[in-house]
């Protein structure tokens, strides 16, 4: 308690910066509404005319909105602030909601797949809900989070999870988004600093809008989507016949006694075709001089996993409104979700695969709830649980709840013309609870009576941004200056409870443990930004942003973030003025340093103690007494620092029929924020977080978009984006060593305590570290034979060699879309090259050695067949598969009725279809997996959707 006392101190100066500024913010609020109460003849008119801002086309009523003259004019979001396209110095990509996939989607990071050049979104698999990797240009740790910052309406929040919530994006509404921005380089993501070493995606959500006709008129949109899930089951395992026929042809006496007299398919019995329905109704339009959205949502999905459902209900209210001539704005953005789980258990599905499927479901003398069990002498065996067991004798539901409100004030300042205060803050607030229960009498509990257990959890992050922006045209040179300078201030804190129980047939007495977890973060920065633009042609960029995290001591708690960005316009130059091919061609370099302090403890720096393991007890005064040991810390933890360099080109053709990014970069990590083992012996936490190493990233990206076709009644466009990156690990410790193997990491199924990757310098991170196999001259894999690599005339773990990493070299997305008349049909292709796959659902269960003791059996892979391995081979190469793919995320056809019910209604239908086909040579479910270990994924259904559309 004393330590973390002293964290609180050290936490104090953090909170007065916050309590000034908040009222600073109050005090501001309440003087802007007195006067906004006054008359326009009390103001006077010149004070009105110099007070009256200059908005972006963006912030105009849509009634008056001109549409931009070509591509590169549209205003895109960025940090602290809008900028034309045309103006970016850095890599930022816009993608607005009628650029999104289509289809019924429970995340909304989904909607995003092969859109961007350097975005990979690797889904986690098919659950409702589920959430997937996000990775831009591959992410700058090791050990620290490489999750990009996630900013919604000028909130950036926290990527730590939700109590009751398997992805914490899941509870924000797709249906309510307006556009996502991605901002890349260093240069488009400094403003931001420690947050955004990883990248930064912006969420701007839909607002009001002015519909015409008057005020107090609200444009109503109504949008259903209706789906059919389609299941996915394996055909890599043998089925009862097939299973007969090899264990009565070589298995064991002992083996073949174990074989049942049924026809089982235990896929068939835990996988469902299922129902999914997404519900959205939005009121857009102007009221009492207010501009206003209103939107509720209701979603509902079942997985392909019976008793697998998510649910999420939705509502938010969006209002904006212009005060003292128009000199002030406020804009209030209010979210509140609702989100109910059904956690099926997943581990049916591996259990699924591997039971034997010559027996029975059910079994009437089980004492485990009636379902058939691997038992000897009425005791059960340590084997495979019968899946359907598994999942029907366990509940596990929760109930989440999140609420995300953030008002802000955009003031032109009086008397000084082209100065802004902007005041935004924010609250963003979750709740968790559930409960899981499994029975006394189900064979998953049944050695400790059954199992209870509840919890409890919240989150609150307070947020605190104000910046001042100064415009000024300076015509006598020809010149343009924009100076952005603020403080943002943050705080998160989450509240864990938990307590742990038996369900017990005649319990004398109910144990309970309970167990609490509270932890608090603060950061603090000071930011600043100047935007020159010289002769309408040359832009200069310049950032600076000081951060300040409580995760590091006093002396280690300050960073400094700088970026600097050069553009030029060649297409504004007098040689280029006689050409009419090229309207927009620009080039960009940037070079800029980014943070990082996301790690998993909150306190790395500082001598604590924590609650050791219930069996390590002493006996104190003849009462046995938990220890607490101390955890391994290191006082003198610091920033993690990325540098990254940027070279870009962009060009226009046409005003927008065609469209060309290329950009080139570079991004070196040093002072890796990494966990490494504790020496044996010490008496501390197994791992201690501390700074070591440097890791790079290189890469090209590729973008194209263009209308290649375009008449009267069609219109025939394409997308088209490509990444290659290339990571390594360029040192991985404080002393250069040529030997050293590395830091292990892939845990496997299959035994205890083995893995398959590595961590080691001059490779790729990730790198599977594997035997290399020897094959006859058939070329079948010979048991137990592997090259000696290193030629000691032993085959060791001396001779496992490090090959391959499941990142994938390059990225392709591929989007068309065809309009014709009142007809719209679009699709979407990904594809990953170089990504490989350890095949562990192979691995683990293809080998004739799979009984417990001779007292069960399990399935077997058909794998089985080729290889006729008696044992595990583990560690093989040859389980190690190229993964590359191609899929069709997406194919959409719709078509719009125009006005309907006495031409008061608009209505469009809609078709589409998602996760199409996969082409590959991997021989698993699904090649694409995150962490390149395939063991009991969740398959990944396809979805069939229609979907209506009515405005009115």
């Amino acid at each position: 308690m004393l330590q973390i006392f002293t964290v609180h101190q050290q936490l104090q100066y953090f909170r007065t910066f916050r309590n000034k500024g908040v009222l600073i913010f109050c005090f501001f609020i309440f003087t802007l509404l007195l006067r906004a109460e006054e008359t326009p003849s009390a103001i006077p008119e010149s004070f009105a005319q110099a007070a009256m801002p200059t908005f972006n086309a963006t912030d105009k009523d849509t009634s008056q909105k001109e549409q931009p003259s070509s591509e590169l004019e549209n205003v895109v979001v960025v940090g602290y602030g809008k900028v034309s396209k045309k103006d970016l110095t850095g890599n930022t990509v816009s993608i607005s909601s009628k650029d999104l996939q289509r289809g019924s989607f429970a995340s909304p990071e989904q909607m995003l797949n092969g859109k961007v050049a350097g975005l990979q979104i690797t889904p986690g698999g098919g659950s409702p809900g589920a959430g997937a990797t996000i990775r831009i240009r591959g992410g700058a740790s090791l050990n620290a989070s490489n999750t990009p910052l996630i900013v919604i309406d000028d909130v950036p929040v926290s990527n730590d999870g939700i109590s009751g919530v398997s992805n914490p994006l899941s509870m924000i509404n797709p249906n309510d988004i307006e556009t996502f921005t991605i901002l890349k380089d260093a240069s488009a993501t400094a403003i931001y600093g420690s947050r955004a070493s990883n990248g930064v995606i912006i969420i701007t959500t839909k607002k009001g809008k002015d519909v015409g006709g008057g005020g107090n008129r609200f444009l109503v949109d109504f949008l259903s989507t209706q789906s059919f899930v389609a299941k996915t089951k394996s055909n890599f395992y043998l089925n009862a016949n097939e299973y007969q026929t090899f264990i009565n042809g070589k298995g064991s006496d002992a083996q073949k006694s174990l074989l049942g007299t049924a026809n089982t398919d235990w896929q068939d019995a835990v996988l469902r075709n299922a129902f999914s329905t997404d519900n959205n109704l939005s009121l857009t339009g102007k009221a009492f001089n207010t501009l206003i959205r209103v939107s509720l949502g209701a979603f509902y999905q079942d997985g392909i996993l019976i008793r697998d459902n998510f649910q999420r209900y939705s509502a938010g209210i969006n209002a904006s409104r212009k005060f003292l001539h128009d000199a002030l704005k406020i804009d209030v953005n209010t979210k509140f979700v609702y989100g109910k789980s059904f956690f099926a258990n997943q581990s049916a599905i591996g259990n699924s695969l591997r039971f034997d499927p010559t027996q029975s479901i059910l079994d009437p003398k089980s004492p485990y709830g009636g379902y058939y069990e691997w038992t000897n002498i009425g005791n059960l065996v340590g084997a495979t649980l019968n899946p359907l067991g598994v999942l029907n004798q366990e509940k596990n539901i929760a109930n989440s709840y999140r609420t995300l409100n953030n008002i802000q004030l955009d003031y032109k300042v009086p008397f000084v013309s082209g100065l802004r205060l902007n005041l935004n803050a924010g609250i963003d607030f979750s709740l968790g609870n559930g409960t899981q229960n499994t029975p006394y009498y189900a064979a998953s509990n049944y050695a400790t009576y059954g199992y209870s257990s509840s919890y409890t959890g919240n989150s609150l992050t307070r947020l605190f941004d104000v910046y001042l922006n100064y415009v000024k045209e300076i015509t006598a040179i020809k010149s343009k200056i924009d100076v952005t300078a603020g403080h943002s201030y943050q705080k998160f804190d989450r509240n864990n409870q938990a307590s742990i129980g038996y369900n017990q047939k005649e319990p004398p007495t109910e144990i309970f443990r309970g167990l609490a977890d509270s932890t608090e973060l603060a950061l603090l920065s000071f930011f600043g930004r100047l935007n020159y633009t010289v002769l309408g042609r040359y832009l200069l960029t310049l950032t600076l942003r000081a951060d300040g995290s409580s995760r590091f001591a006093p002396d280690k708690r300050w960073g400094l973030f700088p970026s600097a960005a050069l553009a030029w316009k060649l297409h504004e130059e007098k040689w280029m003025q006689q050409q009419s091919i090229f309207n927009v061609m620009k080039l960009r370099l940037s070079y800029g340093i980014t943070g990082q302090q996301d790690i998993n403890s909150f306190y790395p720096y500082v001598n604590a103690y924590q609650k050791g393991s219930d069996n390590t007890r002493y006996v104190l005064g003849g009462v046995p007494t938990t220890i607490q040991r101390p955890v391994a810390y290191d006082p003198n933890i610091q920033w993690e620092e990325t540098a990254t360099a940027n070279a870009g080109l962009d060009i226009e053709i046409n005003k927008g029929q065609f469209v060309f990014a290329l950009d080139v970069y570079q991004k070196n990590t040093n002072n890796l924020l990494a966990e490494i083992d504790v020496p044996a012996g010490s008496n501390l936490s197994n791992r201690v977080s501390t700074n070591i190493g440097t890791m790079r990233n290189r890469g090209v990206e590729l973008f194209v978009n263009a209308v290649i076709l375009k008449t009267q009644n069609l219109k025939y466009s394409a997308n088209f984006n490509m990444t290659y990156n290339q990571s390594e690990i360029v040192s991985l410790s404080r002393v250069a060593s040529t030997s050293a193997v590395g830091n292990k990491v892939g845990g496997i199924a299959g035994g205890k305590g083995n893995t398959i990757q590595v961590h080691t310098a001059g490779y790729t991170p990730f790198s599977f570290y594997v035997q290399q196999q020897v094959y006859d001259k058939s070329g079948k894999p010979i048991e137990g034979v592997y090259v000696d690599r290193n030629g000691d005339g032993i085959v060791d773990d001396k001779d496992l060699y490090r090959t391959h990493s499941p990142m994938p070299k390059f990225l392709l997305g591929l989007s068309n879309s065809l309009e014709y008349e009142n007809w719209s049909a679009s699709f979407t292709l990904r594809a990953n090259f170089g990504n490989y796959v350890y095949n562990n659902a192979r691995s683990a269960t293809s080998m004739q050695d799979i009984s417990y003791d001779n007292r069960s059996l399990n399935n077997l892979n058909k794998e089985i067949l080729n290889t006729g391995f008696k044992a595990p081979q583990l560690l093989s190469d040859y389980f190690l598969e190229n993964a590359s793919f191609l899929r069709m995320d997406n194919i959409s056809v719709g078509y719009n009725f125009g006005n309907t019910l006495y031409k008061k209604v608009q209505m469009r239908l809609g078709a589409t279809i998602q996760n199409v086909f996969v082409i590959t040579k991997y021989s698993g479910a699904d090649p694409e997996i995150f962490n390149g270990i395939d063991n009991n994924l969740y398959p990944r259904p396809t979805t069939y959707s229609v979907q209506l559309s009515l405005n009115f």
